[in-house]
């Protein structure tokens, strides 16, 4: 893959978020180097190599869901495609502010590219859902309070948002693709797991960069907000998706866990990234 150590490309065999979780370790524990000198060229060849290596979707599978498990995920998948769905205007904006501020254009295509991959994941969620007759939303509470936190101040609020939101993601969808009987859905899921491992590491390599202009103090405060917004986000997420997420295996102090310790690989990734920036 152009840019990227080879050791890093993902298998398509992994579902479950331990195998997600483990590989992300792998990225930073053996790729140390290589990932804290990434550039926004090397992400974009990254987006471009994914997007022209996508897993088959077969659209026209003729397994329809049973009554249970339309009652089990229909409530919870329209939420999770209505939050992919976004048209990221705003964070494009604060991207270009970002490419200025630090003399790196390229971002901004990385970002466009990066905003194209989480429409994707709204598009195939559509159109599984057109297929078995769940409706699309057009607005929920939660995805509004993400999208105002997103709003509030510059780059980096909009990025600990994003990556409380694609933290989540993992133990989500790997539960969702255990919910069903769906080969479609099942393979919808995985490759959202794939891209979305590999999107947890870009925003944490861009907050990496912020961190490194700024004092320890402001950094520390930094994590500490984001582990408050994770603490938050948790457990309303646990009430509005248990049904999903118990039918695919988890409980809350699982579904707690394997986000948590997500969010502390991205934290180490995050200071690897500020070190060699400072240097």
């Amino acid at each position: 893959m152009p840019g990227f150590p080879q050791t890093v490309v993902l298998s398509d065999t992994y579902r479950k978020p331990a195998d997600f979780l483990a590989e992300l370790f792998a990225i930073y524990e053996s790729n140390q180097e290589a990932w804290s000198h990434q550039s926004s060229e090397a992400w974009i060849l990254y987006f471009q190599y994914n997007a022209s290596n996508l897993m088959k979707q077969y659209w026209n599978h003729s397994y329809r869901l049973s009554k249970e498990e339309l009652e089990c995920i229909s409530s919870s998948i329209q939420q999770f495609q209505l939050g992919e769905s976004s048209d990221g205007s705003s964070l494009l904006q604060r991207a270009k502010t970002h490419a200025r501020k630090y003399d790196d254009p390229a971002y901004v295509k990385a970002i466009e590219l990066f905003i194209r991959e989480e429409q994707r994941h709204g598009s195939h969620l559509a159109r599984f859902m057109i297929q078995q007759s769940i409706p699309l939303l057009k607005k929920h509470w939660l995805d509004g309070i993400f999208r105002v936190l997103r709003k509030l101040a510059g780059l980096e609020v909009a990025a600990r948002v994003l990556l409380t939101a694609e933290i989540i993601a993992i133990p989500y969808y790997s539960a969702l693709s255990e919910s069903t009987d769906a080969p479609l859905l099942q393979n919808i899921c995985m490759q959202i797991l794939r891209d979305e491992t590999y999107h947890l590491v870009f925003q944490a390599c861009t907050l990496g960069k912020i961190c490194a202009k700024r004092t320890t103090l402001l950094n520390r405060t930094a994590h500490a907000l984001h582990k408050f917004l994770m603490a938050i986000t948790i457990p309303t997420v646990w009430m509005g998706h248990r049904k999903s997420l118990s039918r695919g295996g988890y409980d809350f102090a699982k579904f707690k866990k394997e986000s948590l310790a997500i969010l502390n690989v991205l934290n180490q990734i995050e200071n690897l990234v500020a070190k060699s920036k400072q240097h």
